[in-house]
């Protein structure tokens, strides 16, 4: 049995001890993603805090009152806006379906998924979506589930219906070509000390 593992602090995968690229990492080292979405300190602290609202409320542990604090980000439109979406598609997410980790043995490269239908943003779309919902979707499809995620779902901050892209398989399957040849190149890179 191999031993997965993923370090919340350090934001690593590990397989059986051996270091596992994430699919941000892979994105982020081959420059996929702008460099104004990577170091802005505001915006990835309300991804992280919209990121982990939602989570609760979908996991039905989340406490609506400490969504708006004196001096804090409200995020009540945020959570507001998933579960708009969630209703108005019908969508149930199982606990066991939320914040999944999962990791690729043939490829070697690990992700965290939402869920196993879409990716939550609190910003806007961007170029780079694509290639993190294909990579995460093929990560879904090797550990033996029916269908991984297909759409990135934009959050809205005034609790409005939240926006979506809903992706194609044939943009999906051209996306997953994209990254992983991604993944080799920044790996070539390294070895060759680039």
């Amino acid at each position: 049995m191999q031993n997965f593992t993923f370090n919340e602090r350090s934001h690593e995968y590990a397989l059986d001890g051996r270091k596992m690229e994430s699919i941000t990492q892979v994105l982020q080292a081959e420059g996929f993603i702008p460099e104004s979405e990577i170091i802005d300190p505001y915006f990835l602290a309300r991804g992280t805090a919209v990121h982990d609202a939602v989570e609760l409320h979908l996991l039905g542990k989340l406490n609506r009152d400490l969504l708006k604090q004196p001096g804090m980000l409200d995020l009540t439109g945020y959570v507001d806006s998933a579960i708009k979406y969630l209703e108005y598609f019908k969508i149930e997410i199982k606990p066991e379906e939320v914040e999944v980790k999962l990791y690729d043995p043939v490829y070697f490269y690990a992700g965290r998924l939402d869920t196993l239908h879409c990716d939550w943003k609190s910003g806007g779309p961007s170029r780079w979506h694509v290639y993190q919902i294909a990579a995460q979707r093929n990560l879904a499809k090797v550990n033996k589930y029916p269908d991984g995620p297909r759409r990135t779902v934009y959050l809205q901050e005034d609790g409005s219906m939240a926006k979506f892209k809903e992706y194609s398989l044939n943009e999906l399957k051209r996306a997953l070509d994209t990254f992983l040849c991604a993944l080799n190149v920044m790996r070539a890179k390294r070895e060759m000390g680039v």
